[in-house]
């Protein structure tokens, strides 16, 4: 029976991406991490939190510059339940990226590996780890719904009005919700190929519009944070002013 046989074929290839999805989780989970921000000494409950995961073996972590901006002091959740304190190392706000780093990290936890952004297509399949609402280890799973995107510096200029745009910015409906940003957005081969930074939302919830920063910008901005704690961007602009005649 041909319906029978394409029922058992599409029962097959379900049961394989349900493994294939399984294994990944398995594999990456132990690189995403739960980011605690204490905005001062004497906090006895962190008053922020968000994702992040392991760029280095050394102990460094990437992570969204809006998740750690205003804190005071960090710490580090990893999949295993063990903790460590971590200090910001480098931050950028017109990529939203900053990386923080901690003395070491467990045995079951080690550096993920990066992709290539520029290779991603509409329509492939992502998934996306991190802490919604402090929901440590959740994994969503959608596709790439659009790429090209942009996100605004929250830089503003001074004296120009202008604002920095990050460009290549990936579209997904893999559900993102507050405490997902600095998580990675992961591919089938178990590859980052983008940081999950914001949602577009009327609620402040998942919508289905969530953005990613591409990971190319990462492989770009993170190693001279880690150097030099800050990234410096060339750019040229144009200034329009008035002449009196």
């Amino acid at each position: 029976d041909n319906t029978t046989s394409a029922d058992q074929q599409e029962l097959i290839t379900a049961l394989d991406l349900e493994s294939k999805l399984i294994d990944l989780y398995q594999m990456v989970n132990p690189s995403v991490v739960h980011i605690l921000v204490y905005t001062s000494l004497n906090d006895v409950a962190p008053l922020g939190s968000g994702s992040g995961f392991i760029y280095s073996d050394q102990g460094h972590i990437v992570t969204n510059n809006h998740v750690v901006e205003d804190g005071v002091e960090y710490e580090v959740v990893f999949s295993d339940g063990s903790r460590r304190r971590a200090e910001v190392i480098g931050t950028d706000l017109d990529s939203d990226l900053a990386v923080i780093k901690v003395d070491s990290i467990p045995e079951s936890a080690r550096a993920i590996g990066l992709g290539d952004s520029d290779q991603l297509q509409v329509g492939q399949l992502v998934i996306a780890i991190g802490n919604p609402f402090g929901e440590q280890g959740s994994m969503s799973l959608g596709i790439v719904s659009g790429l090209g995107r942009s996100l605004e510096s929250q830089r503003q200029l001074d004296g120009t009005g202008g604002r920095y745009s990050l460009p290549q910015v990936i579209q997904t409906d893999a559900p993102i919700n507050p405490g997902n940003s600095g998580g990675p957005l992961i591919d089938l081969a178990g590859q980052v190929v983008g940081v999950n930074s914001a949602i577009r939302s009327t609620t402040g919830v998942n919508s289905g519009v969530g953005f990613s920063i591409p990971v190319n910008a990462v492989t770009r901005i993170i190693p001279k944070l880690i150097e030099e704690g800050r990234y410096v961007y060339a750019y040229m602009g144009v200034q329009i002013q008035s002449l009196n005649l």
